[in-house]
């Protein structure tokens, strides 16, 4: 059995919801949504990827890619 592992993205633009965020990070669990917030600043260990990650059915996708 694997460890599950947490990845924290930021990007420009995120879509969830129907909403459009302005610079906000994602938290991902095994590539599934645990948490969102507004980026304030650097964060250690998040990857600045830009352009815009979009949120659909708890799965994140970034310019239409699966992250």
């Amino acid at each position: 059995m694997s460890t599950p592992t947490l990845r924290r993205v930021a990007a420009n633009y995120l879509i969830i919801n129907g909403r459009r965020l302005i610079n906000h990070v994602v938290e991902l669990l095994d590539g599934q949504l645990v948490n969102y917030y507004p980026l304030q600043g650097e964060i250690p260990m998040t990857e600045w990827l830009g352009g815009t990650i979009t949120i659909t059915d708890n799965r994140a996708y970034h310019n239409g890619k699966p992250l």
